[in-house]
Order: C-alpha cells, then sequence, then structure tokens
C-alpha cells in the first residue's frame, strides 16, 4: 500500500522536443509548475537516445516537424523504438497535413501551435487518465 501512495505522488516525467527552445522553454515552465517533471531536448537524435536510457518517462510532447533520422520521421522512430511511451505531437503551420501524419505513426493527441495553456494541461491529463472531477 505504502507503494500505491508514492506512485501518487511521484511525478509523472514528460520529455519535451521541439526545435525552437523558446517554445520548448514555455512548455517547460507551464509543466513544471504543474508539478511535472520535465526534460528538454531540442534535436532528434538526443530525443530518440534520451527515450531509450529513461525508462521512468512517461509522456514525449514532440513537435512533428523535427528533423527525420535516416529518412524516418522522429515520432515513427519513437513509437518503433518505445511502444509503451503517450506521444503528443505538436503542428504550426500546415498542422492539419502534420497532425493526420502524426497519429498514422501513433500520436495519441495533437496540439497546435500556437497552444492555450489549458489546453496543454487538459490534453496531458486526459493521457494520463487522470482528470479530477472537482465540485
Amino acid at each position: 500500500m505504502e507503494n500505491n501512495n508514492l506512485e501518487k505522488t511521484t511525478p509523472k516525467e514528460i520529455l519535451i522536443v521541439d526545435k525552437d527552445p523558446s517554445v520548448a522553454s514555455i512548455l517547460d515552465y507551464i509543466l513544471s509548475q504543474s508539478n511535472y517533471k520535465t526534460h528538454v531536448i531540442t534535436t532528434s537524435e538526443e530525443a530518440l537516445a534520451y527515450t531509450k536510457v529513461t525508462p521512468s518517462l512517461s509522456l514525449i510532447i514532440l513537435d512533428f516537424d523535427m528533423p527525420k533520422i535516416n529518412d524516418t520521421p522522429l515520432c515513427k522512430k519513437i513509437v518503433e523504438t518505445n511502444p509503451h511511451l503517450l506521444l503528443l505531437c505538436m503542428a504550426g503551420q500546415n498542422y492539419e497535413n502534420y497532425l493526420n501524419e502524426a497519429y498514422n505513426q501513433g500520436a495519441l493527441a495533437a496540439l497546435y501551435k500556437p497552444f492555450d495553456v489549458e489546453d496543454v494541461l487538459l490534453k496531458i491529463q486526459t493521457l494520463f487518465g487522470s482528470i479530477l472531477t472537482q465540485s
């Protein structure tokens, strides 16, 4: 039982991957203030490597327009190597095309840039299945 209580209080770990450091920094701030443990990466290669060595990782927030690795989109690479991870993709320009591709490659949710803070938090809570009912 003590272990279950520990799991409830342990912050979920989220990897933020965006080639734009300012977007990544904003997400990092928002999520850190909401008691999530975050890590920011701005390159595709580092992101893929991090997912392979971080078993505590729960969710990746990924800019879908990240550079490909060996002609394979990063989104697809992550899903292939880490099928247990939750994946939320973001896109700005041409977002409809990108996000349809993201869903086809394994993303479970999507964000449009520029994003709304409440929308970000709601999508994450929904993915974690932890929306609390408040009266």
